[in-house]
């Protein structure tokens, strides 16, 4: 079953996204149960990989081989819409230790590459060629659900200055936990 729900989601749907599938058994009283032999019921949770501005699916049609088994589709309006995809504009203020004086990076977009993140990082005041920006692979599955960057700061004697992310005033960041 997961195999023909991934080929509609990853392939056909305009969405296109992998999906997240976690199988309930629950027994004659309703409760949750670990043992399928003692399953009445057989609840398949559905979730996109992948953020969303709109429903993931609007209709469902229901196809059964033999069998009296009963089959319910609750439509994501009736369950969970998506979060807010993330994206946004955001620029980067540096305060100097020791100085009152900020300076900020450039624009940054929420989809800026590592490298443009640490050319930005250059315009704050001791920073250039004492950091590196790189991008952690692996934490999120799609750009659109997020995106986690590392700043080392090399080659200092001093305490790094205060980085603080600013949301754009006309294009803030979306999403959730920014």
């Amino acid at each position: 079953m997961r195999n023909a729900l991934y080929n509609f989601f990853a392939r056909r749907s305009p969405n296109r996204s992998n999906i997240s599938v976690k199988r309930t058994f629950l027994d004659a009283a309703g409760k949750e149960t670990k043992v399928a032999a003692d399953a009445k019921k057989y609840v398949y949770d559905i979730m996109l990989t992948k953020l969303v501005h709109k429903m993931s699916m609007a209709t469902s049609q229901v196809l059964r081989a033999k069998g009296k088994a009963t089959i319910t589709v609750e439509l994501p309006d009736k369950v969970q819409l998506s979060s807010p995809p993330f994206g946004g504009h955001y620029t980067i203020e540096c305060t100097d230790p020791g100085s009152p004086l900020k300076s900020n990076s450039g624009r940054l977009s929420a989809y800026s590459s590592a490298t443009d993140i640490e050319r930005s990082l250059y315009k704050c005041a001791k920073l250039r060629d004492k950091l590196r920006v790189y991008h952690r692979s692996g934490v999120y599955s799609d750009r659109t659900v997020g995106a986690n960057y590392m700043v080392e700061f090399t080659g200092m004697s001093e305490k790094p200055p205060a980085l603080k992310i600013v949301p754009d005033k006309d294009s803030p960041l979306t999403g959730n936990n920014i």
